[in-house]
């Protein structure tokens, strides 16, 4: 069964870039991000009997106010130091100014899966609530229940969250090497699924729990559905494949999510400006970083 992918995540796509790829030399506009904020309608939260807000349009807004393209802000979310070594010693963006490099080097960012399905959880959740290891007909059950729900899933080969509202899951995931939290909700080429049908991705998830219980080795629908496999021969046990997984129907309102957002990006601003006001080239700035 072919894997379908929603025109949600390329009407995301259209937002965010103005219609323009996302790799266009003119990165520093903040134009797109203010159409992805304005076109995305008002979504009060889940205590106001209204739909769970969805984070892409969290995001939206804060680049917005920000005055930042939406991939500097995921960029942001993590700790400079790491991001500057790897470009630093890259002869594209060596001899750049740090500001120019870092807007240059957006569209190439990735980060580990389970370190952004963390973070999605930890935003979203009303409450904290860890993932624990359950069965795998366990999440599909869930996936097929009725209502609103976010859900952060890992299996020993990858990690992804799920907003599931109604009968529709938007997978939300970074890959590290292949694509970023952006490029999944933008829906790029090779960074998985974007929005499926809640029955399909259950499905889906069905026939790649019996090929794993078969043999170990990557299923065209893990291809499809992440860029790679969830499962290995770890996840299954006596006969049963297993995975983490954190459950809520209780998603934070949008303001309670800007807060913790915020709260992300406060915990690495001062490396982020320190890099921006350096007056040399990133290369220069790198080397600084090992005194």
């Amino acid at each position: 069964m072919a894997l379908q992918r929603s025109i949600g995540n390329t009407a995301f796509s259209a937002l965010v870039t103005g219609g323009a790829s996302t790799h266009s030399e003119d990165r520093g506009t903040t134009a797109p991000v203010q159409r992805m904020a304005e076109e995305s309608p008002e979504r009060p939260g889940p205590a106001a009997g209204h739909a769970a807000p969805e984070l892409r349009d969290v995001i939206g807004r804060m680049a917005q106010e920000l005055h930042i393209p939406p991939r500097l802000l995921e960029m942001e979310l993590f700790a400079s130091e790491n991001i500057i070594m790897s470009i630093g010693f890259d002869e594209r963006y060596a001899q750049l100014p740090v500001r120019e490099a870092l807007a240059r080097f957006a569209p190439e960012f990735t980060s580990i899966c389970g370190e952004t399905a963390n973070l999605l959880r930890q935003f979203t959740f009303q409450t904290e609530s860890k993932p624990s290891s359950a069965p795998l007909h366990q999440l599909i059950a869930e996936i097929r229940g009725p209502g609103n729900a976010n859900l952060q899933i890992q299996g020993n080969g990858h990690a992804f969250f799920v907003e599931k509202r109604g009968t529709t899951c938007r997978i939300m995931q970074s890959y590290i090497g292949q694509y970023s939290l952006m490029d999944s909700l933008e829906g790029k080429d090779g960074a998985g699924a974007g929005s499926v049908e809640a029955e399909q991705l259950a499905r889906h998830l069905e026939e790649i729990g019996a090929h794993h219980l078969q043999e170990d080795s990557v299923h065209d629908l893990e291809r499809q559905l992440f860029g790679g496999a969830l499962l290995n021969r770890d996840d299954v046990k006596d006969g049963v494949v297993r995975l983490n997984y954190a459950r809520t129907p209780h998603v934070a309102d949008a303001e309670e999510q800007r807060r913790r957002i915020d709260e992300q990006r406060s915990r690495h601003a001062a490396g982020w400006q320190k890099a921006k006001d350096f007056e040399g080239n990133t290369g220069d700035f790198a080397m600084t970083l090992f005194s």
